[in-house]
């Protein structure tokens, strides 16, 4: 099994506040290169379980 952990870090501040801004979550800020190392079909899968969570969430 593997975990994809996502941490914050100073240093990444301003790109973290453009995305809140662009509202444009980290999976998608970083597809390229998850697609690099899991493929198209683990990133589409990603994308779409994003949608439905954000979509049925209370």
């Amino acid at each position: 099994m593997e975990i994809i952990n996502y941490e914050r870090w100073d240093i990444c501040s301003a790109a973290c506040e453009l995305g809140k801004q662009e509202q444009m979550p980290v999976y998608r800020f970083v597809k390229n290169a998850l697609i690099r190392k899991y493929g198209e079909a683990f990133y589409e899968t990603l994308d779409a379980t994003a949608q439905h969570l954000k979509n049925t969430a209370p």
